[in-house]
């Protein structure tokens, strides 16, 4: 059965069109009495726009909203949400920040990296306000604990060395 509205072919016993929502004519027909022939009825070319639906087939029910929200999800996403989402690639300053307050907490090494990646996360997170599909939120505050953690370590390493170079003449 064919869908009066969009022309998609559809089960014979379906009620509504799979692809746009439209009641469909109830799959049984009228038997013409004898003699009587059904009329051929010309067909819209494919290119024609489909005509808009009658009022009375604005009733939604849960499977055709369900079958909405499905496709336009289906349409819209391409994965790239979720690969996103653990890998904040669309914000490179919170994941270089995330990446240089890991190296940082090594000593001596976060006297630079400390630093940067304080900045970093900061930035990060500015930008992820002015754009929260970019993601990069937990990287950015990763980035600024981290990177605030391996500078005092540095400096605390760098302290303990100078000390004992100063104590030991």
């Amino acid at each position: 059965m064919r869908c009066p509205n969009c022309d998609t072919s559809n089960p014979p016993d379906a009620e509504r069109c799979s692809e746009c929502g439209a009641k469909l004519a109830s799959g049984k027909r009228p038997q013409a009495a004898e003699g009587e022939g059904i009329e051929d009825v010309a067909r819209r070319p494919a290119s024609a726009r489909p005509r808009q639906r009658p009022a009375e087939d604005f009733e939604e029910d849960d499977d055709l909203e369900r079958r909405r929200r499905y496709r336009s999800i289906r349409r819209t996403d391409s994965g790239d949400e979720v690969v996103s989402t653990i890998i904040p690639y669309k914000n490179p300053k919170a994941l270089i920040g995330y990446y240089c307050s890991i190296v940082s907490l090594l000593p001596i090494l976060g006297f630079v990296l400390g630093p940067a990646a304080l900045t970093l996360g900061i930035m990060g997170l500015r930008y992820v306000r002015r754009r929260p599909e970019a993601h990069g939120t937990a990287h950015a505050i990763i980035a600024i604990v981290l990177g605030s953690i391996g500078t005092l370590i540095s400096l605390s390493c760098g302290t303990a060395i100078i000390i004992g170079l100063l104590t030991k003449k």
